[in-house]
């Protein structure tokens, strides 16, 4: 017969039909419940033949009948991939995600830390380099951008880690507090060993953030880090 071709029409029915034959010599199932042979129900199917499928509505569980009972199929699916998989927009991953080599994008800002440093989560990396010395003591401010709060993008129980390299001339410089959307308000800053109260002198301080929302009121626990690297 060759391949089964299927057709829509308006009468709520799903068509199979062998391509030789076209649509006008079919068998028809009814939309409600079945898609090509496959029951979508909170209980069994009544009288299956053998190979027939049914997707249980309540556990989200795909079952198949060898003939004498309902086999449930794993879940569990590991998708192999060769080349280049790209993904526009987030992606979520539940479980342990095992990767091989991360190539993570960085940042490389011409302009100098001060005043308040921004962060835009959406436009930066999570990695940013500043390229020219700072020029005073600064302000991080980490938010979406200008019209996103980094509230919104992160739920209760969530975190995320960004780093900025500050290069220091002679004159050394450091972040004076740590803000969230604009605010310091609901955000408790903890310091490995210190809070910084210099930068170090001819060279590069590496401040690292994890950021942790703890409650939706927003609240957040951050941990910070200042490296000297020479």
């Amino acid at each position: 017969m060759g391949n089964i071709r299927l057709y829509g029409d308006t009468s709520g029915y799903i068509e199979l039909a062998p391509p030789s034959v076209g649509p006008n010599a079919t068998v028809t199932l009814p939309s409600t419940g079945y898609v090509a042979g496959t029951t979508f129900a909170a209980t069994a199917p009544l009288n299956p033949n053998i190979g027939a499928m049914w997707l249980n509505t309540t556990t989200e569980e795909l079952a198949v009948y060898d003939g004498t009972a309902w086999q449930v199929l794993p879940s569990k699916v590991s998708p192999t991939f060769t080349g280049t998989v790209t993904v526009s927009g987030n992606a979520t991953f539940t479980g342990i995600t095992e990767v091989g080599t991360l190539l993570e994008a960085a940042t490389i800002s011409a302009t100098a830390a001060s005043g308040t440093v921004t962060y835009d989560l959406l436009a930066n990396k999570s990695v940013t380099v500043f390229t020219s010395n700072a020029s005073a003591n600064w302000v991080f401010n980490i938010r979406g951008n200008s019209t996103t709060t980094l509230n919104s993008l992160l739920s209760v129980g969530e975190s995320l880690t960004v780093v900025l390299a500050v290069p220091q001339g002679a004159t050394a410089y450091y972040t004076t507090a740590t803000q969230i959307d604009g605010t310091a308000t609901g955000v408790t800053t903890r310091w490995q060993t210190v809070a910084p109260s210099s930068g170090n002198p001819n060279s590069t301080d590496l401040y690292s953030y994890t950021i942790i929302k703890t409650a939706a009121t927003p609240t957040y626990t951050v941990f910070a880090s200042q490296t000297k690297f020479v």
